[in-house]
């Protein structure tokens, strides 16, 4: 008895941990309504509804469920209707590794296994990406790669289980940006079952050796040694079943590893503030220069890069002090380098502030390719500037950057001062709202 006392204890002091957990639970909050996609049968169109994620779990091919206000799941629905009337180019795998495409609806694609992409596009549009396929090019971005991981042998799924078929689960994807539609929840839910049955069967087994060994030998000591062998059998049976018992008789969601209530972390880098002391175009450059900046007031686009990079280590950032030098440093802020660097290379001041910048002559940005080099698919050029004025991303201060090619930009920051960053990089990413082009 006294050596089972350590998991008689463990067992007690977990029950105490968790029991607010319980009490938590047992008061019961009404759960959160969002958006629902489901399917009434494997080749029926999808459905939006408004429902607790429960209610759409349990409908016949769910396919994926979030929290959204009202207004959010009429936007949804509204932009779903007018995807199952446009067509569009669709992109599937037939078979992996081989992509074609179709010219069809959204809905007619989505239902396709292998789908990769859609999206909407004229008839013009399809026939030159489909000739394109053919001479072996690709337009635009490149094609989708299929992030899905092979398990080396399928697991025993529910057939409402997305991405389940004929009863197993062959691919997962890790990579997915929807929490519904990854199945990596779904596969450590799978390998929880399949452990417990292990443990069973395992036991189960010990259990019978122990029976074996004890009916057939006359020796007290082998005996003794086939009974503890079915009773720590017995014993690690009823620890697995009974963490699981506790567990789920405590609170169910302990045993929910779907992923769906993991939440994103969003950390805002505070790249500086912006101060409004305007630039003098006419003493500016000689200022520069005397401070080891490169400002020879000409040479275009095809100086801003040499130019831009010159202020590495020869300035420093300051706000309160922007458009100045004193004792061999320029002081500078994000807008006002910008527009030292345009003036030095005799194009004119881009617009002095953020909202300068970015107030007239610039377009917002919709998409931002892989490899930082396109804007709304369209190729960036050395000399563009991008960023968000003051206000915007729920900041205190605007931000603007220069890019100098090869999905690189150059800025000025509090924190590090003037240096050459990647557009892709997270302190930008779902930030940069306009482009101004050069």
């Amino acid at each position: 008895m006294k050596k089972f006392l350590p998991y008689i204890l463990i067992l007690v002091i977990s029950t105490g941990i968790l029991s607010p957990v319980a009490d938590i639970n047992a008061q019961g909050t009404n759960p959160p309504n969002g958006t629902c996609r489901y399917r009434e049968s494997s080749s029926s169109t999808t459905i939006l509804e408004r429902n607790t994620y429960d209610t759409c779990k349990a409908k016949p091919v769910y396919i994926n469920w979030k929290e959204s206000t009202l207004a959010e799941f009429q936007a949804e629905q509204k932009a779903l209707a007018e995807k199952d009337t446009a067509l569009g180019t669709c992109r599937y795998y037939d078979p992996y590794p081989t992509a074609v495409i179709v010219r069809t609806t959204h809905d007619t694609c989505n239902k396709n296994p292998s789908y990769i992409t859609w999206k909407q596009s004229t008839l013009a549009e399809f026939e030159a990406e489909r000739k394109a396929m053919e001479s072996g090019t690709t337009p635009g971005t490149p094609s989708t790669p299929d992030t899905r991981y092979k398990l080396l042998t399928p697991l025993p799924c529910d057939n409402k289980t997305p991405g389940c078929e004929n009863g197993e689960l062959k691919y997962f994807d890790p990579a997915s940006n929807d929490k519904e539609n990854s199945k990596l929840g779904e596969y450590l839910n799978i390998m929880l079952r399949i452990f417990i049955g292990i443990c069973a069967v395992l036991a189960v087994i010990m259990i019978v050796m122990g029976g074996i060994e004890y009916m057939t030998t006359e020796l007290i000591s082998s005996k003794e040694e086939g009974r503890k062998r079915i009773t720590n059998a017995i014993f690690g049976l009823l620890l697995a079943l009974g963490a699981y018992t506790l567990l789920n008789t405590i609170n169910p969601d302990l045993l929910n590893t779907d992923l769906k209530s993991l939440k994103t972390a969003t950390v805002v880098v505070d790249l500086g503030g912006e101060g409004t002391t305007p630039l003098n175009e006419a003493t500016a450059p000689a200022e520069l220069r005397s401070a080891g900046i490169n400002c020879p007031k000409g040479g275009g686009g095809a100086a801003l890069t040499a130019i831009a990079q010159s202020y590495i280590g020869h300035s420093a950032y300051d706000m309160s002090k922007r458009n100045t030098t004193s004792g061999g440093t320029a002081y500078v802020d994000c807008s006002s380098y910008v527009s030292q660097v345009y003036v030095c290379a005799g194009l004119g001041n881009p617009g002095g502030t953020t909202a300068g910048i970015f107030g007239g002559g610039s377009t917002t940005i919709v998409s931002i390719s892989a490899d930082g080099t396109m804007v709304n698919d369209t190729p960036l050029k050395i000399g563009d500037l991008l960023g968000w004025r003051q206000g915007e991303n729920k900041e205190k201060w605007g931000h603007v950057v220069m890019y100098i090619g090869n999905g690189q930009v150059i800025d000025a920051q509090g924190q590090g001062g003037v240096a050459v960053r990647s557009l892709n990089s997270d302190q930008f990413k779902g930030r940069i709202k306009y482009v101004k082009k050069i």
